[in-house]
């Protein structure tokens, strides 16, 4: 059902802001900021929604561009982890979707879809792709849902794929149009951790590839291909696996993409693998769900974490694989004739963009030259670096492109870059988008899902290109004279340490809260601190002395007028 859900994000972030100093963000040049989300709309009363307005969960991923309902205005949507302990908790059980779509009349983008699991999964890192399953041309928003063992309860056998197929004039429904729980046994570890969609075999249908981080099998994790086994049918849809791999044990998958490597015309599901040198598994289909796995190793002791892509960067005809890797790396696979034959000289390192690592990619023709463009995130860095192809030079030749920096949060908020999208880029156009901007002003935009950072970090910033005529620094009314830091070691046991620091005088107070928001301990009490770093040690014990449970904990920090919130995890 389509549904616009008033956005006032803007007016409560005004409110919370009025008594805090300004710190800066970093725009690039030639870019504008013309999005972010702070706090997001929920179901609460008018005086709730003034007083706390809730802020938004930790981004793991977001999608652009795309037009479920057929109406000819575009759409993107992100997926938050709402286990994460520095998340929101808007729904606090497992994840939640947000689709927002674009409103001529109004210039603004429209929440007008929302959805949340209502069992609690106790594992993160949940993702997302669109398909068109059913070859009936209706994209679906499909979204794995990872489950650890015993979750919600012990007998439990949840579903781990939702699939939401949308239809012309009213978009994506309320409820999935089709379940399935991977066909795993009840209470186990399974946990779908990357997707990507494409018709691999040609047989019309798409197929899902999707890695799992966890699957209940002696090796631990597992690479699936599936598909539908006929059409939606409710709850009585059947599905058919076409590969499955949960016996190689190659460890954790977060990096996916749907290629053509050796350029023969056959489309390979691709696995980038956080495990051992960080191998490229492909499965190149040989005909309906039928597959050749290949193994690709690079040499290299650095992995990838979202950071698979695909295009034809020279424009020659030709595409090539692009990884980026967790030492701030890009490495392009180039010269691959037959996969059975290619090996690690295929893989070079291009170039070392950026020292904390990358995470997020999009890649594609961003700014309409004809050549490839590459987006990469700086993972801890919280940086945002447009890698681009000049146009002449090989593609393995690090003076081929230039470099620039385009986005930067305010390195005291403690930020990650977790994924990037733009319109037209290559998800995008393996499902028939072709559009390079959203606005139809015919300027670009960058969109950026932002993980961690303090309870003034923005989780979410949509960047345009073309506007911005200088480098620029946006104010987005954050606070330099105190800051909580991320407590060390995290997760912990049995002791943890919390550090903070004042530039001036204060009556620091420090209390530790449950999941439900209970308090547990108060570790300073309205302190007068002169300014300086200080440390403070919690034994996992309440203000009682007696030992707390596992699992989620947050730690606030009230000083004068300034509150933050972080959140720590203790383990068994």
């Amino acid at each position: 059902m389509k549904k616009v859900i008033t956005v006032l994000f803007a007016s409560a972030f005004v409110l919370f802001a009025a008594s805090f100093s300004y710190s800066q963000v970093y725009i690039g040049n030639g870019f504008s900021q013309i999005m972010q989300v702070l706090y997001q709309p929920k179901t609460q009363t008018a005086v709730d929604s003034i007083i706390l307005p809730k802020r938004i969960a930790d981004l793991d991923e977001v999608h652009s561009a795309y037009d479920f309902d057929k109406d000819g205005n575009l759409e993107f949507f992100y997926i938050t982890d709402e286990t994460g302990p520095n998340s929101g908790r808007d729904f606090g059980t497992s994840f939640a979707a947000y689709l927002y779509e674009y409103n001529p009349s109004t210039g603004d983008f429209d929440l007008t879809w929302k959805y949340s699991l209502g069992e609690f999964s106790w594992a993160s890192f949940p993702t997302a792709t669109v398909s068109d399953l059913d070859g009936d041309g209706n994209k679906e928003l499909v979204i794995g849902v990872p489950f650890s063992s015993n979750q919600p309860t012990p007998d439990a056998n949840p579903d781990r794929l939702l699939v939401f197929e949308g239809e012309p004039g009213t978009g994506l429904p309320d409820k999935p149009t089709a379940t399935w729980n991977f066909d795993v046994p009840p209470a186990t570890n399974t946990r779908p951790s990357v997707m990507s969609s494409a018709d691999i075999d040609g047989d019309g249908k798409g197929e899902l590839a999707i890695g799992f981080r966890k699957w209940p099998s002696a090796a631990g994790s597992a690479l699936m291909i599936c598909s539908l086994d006929g059409d939606f049918a409710g709850i009585f849809t059947q599905w058919k696996i076409e590969a499955l791999d949960s016996t190689s044990g190659y460890g954790s998958d977060y990096s996916s993409a749907i290629t053509d490597a050796d350029n023969d015309g056959h489309l390979e599901a691709l696995f980038s693998l956080y495990s051992g040198d960080g191998p490229q598994v492909f499965y190149e289909a040989t005909g309906p769900d039928t597959y050749q796995k290949y193994v690709l190793s690079s040499g290299y002791t650095y992995k990838t974490i979202q950071a698979a892509s695909h295009f034809d960067i020279n424009n020659d005809g030709k595409e090539e694989v692009i990884l980026g890797r967790t030492n701030g790396s890009v490495v392009i696979d180039q010269g691959i004739t037959d996969l059975a034959t290619a090996d690690s000289t295929n893989t070079p390192i291009v170039a070392e963009v950026e020292p904390s690592g990358i995470r997020g990619m999009a890649a594609g023709d961003f700014n309409g030259n004809g050549y490839g463009d590459i987006f990469v995130g700086g993972n801890y860095g919280g940086t945002v670096w447009w890698m681009k192809y000049s146009g002449t030079g090989s593609i393995a030749d690090s003076a081929s492109y230039t470099y620039t920096k385009v986005f930067q949060t305010d390195t005291a908020r403690g930020a990650r870059i977790y994924d990037i999208s733009f319109p037209g880029d290559a998800e995008n156009i393996e499902q028939g988008f072709t559009a390079k901007d959203m606005t139809g002003d015919g300027n670009p935009e960058l969109l950026i899902a932002i993980e961690d950072g303090d309870s003034l970090q923005p989780r979410f910033v949509m960047l345009e290109a073309g506007k911005g005529s200088a480098v620029r620094e946006i104010p987005v009314n954050l606070v330099q004279n105190y800051a909580l830091y991320q407590n060390y070691p995290n997760p912990f046991n049995p002791t943890t340490e919390i550090s903070y620091s004042l530039k001036k005088m204060g009556a620091v107070t420090i209390v530790i809260y449950n999941s439900l928001g209970e308090k547990v301990r108060t570790l300073v009490n309205a302190e007068n601190k002169a300014p300086g770093t200080y440390h403070v040690t919690w034994n996992a014990t309440n203000d009682a002395g007696v030992r707390v449970t596992s699992g989620v904990y947050y730690y606030a920090m009230k000083i004068n007028n300034f509150k933050t919130t972080r959140h720590m995890v203790l383990m068994k």
